[in-house]
């Protein structure tokens, strides 16, 4: 179908797509100077204001219903002498529970690491919406033991969803000179995307700092490991609001990478007839004897 828009109406299309682009690549610049660049950053937390808590809050501001459960995984380090008294031990003849849980929440503040809405030291609640979700994120390698717990909301909780798509006003366009939809979607995808260093985190963790500071529970964002999958991270997860439920112990048995062929559009599968990927019975009660009587041993030290 022909363009029937006045070049005027494309050129204002260009312009705003070029400035959205220009307003982010400027702020993720301006997060990695030791001392930021003020007008860029405060030019983000204005549109975060106007935008995400105030003219577009309906599509921004979720509620997370009480009673919801959520996902944190764990690889288990088999060197740790002290796993008996995280939690992981033989509770029946054949069953084998996960960390405790003090050791299924997050480290104690000053302890852990950077993360990508924390800064070093600071402890907030890294869940999944689903197990699969919550055990890939992780990126376990091939025969890792891994485990995963399991929280439930006792309270509903008010989060911002940079999961969803959103759709903007024109209005909002013109205010701001830009794409608000191009701006947007490269600022959401910022918070799921693949980095090579944590001090690539430094972005989404001043985003994550300022919408706590608001009183707002925590922040959605997509996984970027696991199509359809959603994480959460939570900046208040006492217990009175996040109940641990338990946690139990998988293990990551088969890889399965995937690629996808542009030029062919294909898919390239490193196990695509899905071989080794369904539970097998036998083979698992082999192993998980090996690891019931690992466990049953090192609680007798």
């Amino acid at each position: 179908m022909q363009d029937t828009r006045s070049q005027v109406e494309r050129l204002n299309d260009w312009m705003y797509s070029f400035n959205a682009n220009f307003s982010y690549n400027q702020f993720i610049n301006a997060t990695k100077t030791d001392k930021g660049l003020a007008k860029e950053i405060k030019k983000v937390f204005r549109i975060i204001d106007d935008i995400v808590l105030n003219t577009e809050s309906e599509q921004f501001k979720k509620e997370l219903k009480k009673g919801t459960q959520y996902y944190r995984a764990r690889i288990i380090d088999l060197a740790d002498e002290e796993l008996n008294k995280k939690g992981i031990q033989v509770i029946e003849k054949d069953k084998l529970t996960g960390f405790d849980d003090f050791n299924s929440r997050e480290p104690l503040i000053g302890i852990g690491g950077a993360g990508r809405n924390n800064i070093a030291g600071v402890s907030y609640l890294y869940v999944a919406s689903n197990p699969e979700t919550a055990c890939t994120e992780i990126k376990p390698q091939l025969g890792d033991l891994i485990s995963l717990a399991t929280f439930e909301l006792l309270e509903p909780l008010e989060i911002i969803d940079f999961a969803s798509e959103k759709a903007f006003q024109k209005e909002e366009t013109k205010l701001y000179n830009m794409s608000m939809g191009i701006f947007f979607t490269k600022l959401m995808f910022r918070f799921c995307e693949p980095v090579k260093d944590k001090s690539d985190y430094r972005a989404t963790q001043i985003i994550a700092d300022y919408l706590r500071k608001t009183g707002i529970d925590g922040i959605a964002y997509k996984s970027y490991q696991t199509p359809g999958g959603c994480n959460y991270t939570f900046f208040n997860s006492h217990p009175s609001k996040i109940k641990f439920c338990g946690s139990k112990i998988l293990i990551h048995k088969q890889a399965n990478y995937s690629f996808w062929d542009y030029n062919d559009e294909t898919e390239i599968m490193s196990n695509k007839e899905g071989f080794m990927l369904t539970y097998e019975k036998e083979i698992a009660d082999e192993q998980k004897d090996k690891l019931l009587y690992r466990f049953e041993r090192m609680s007798q030290k």
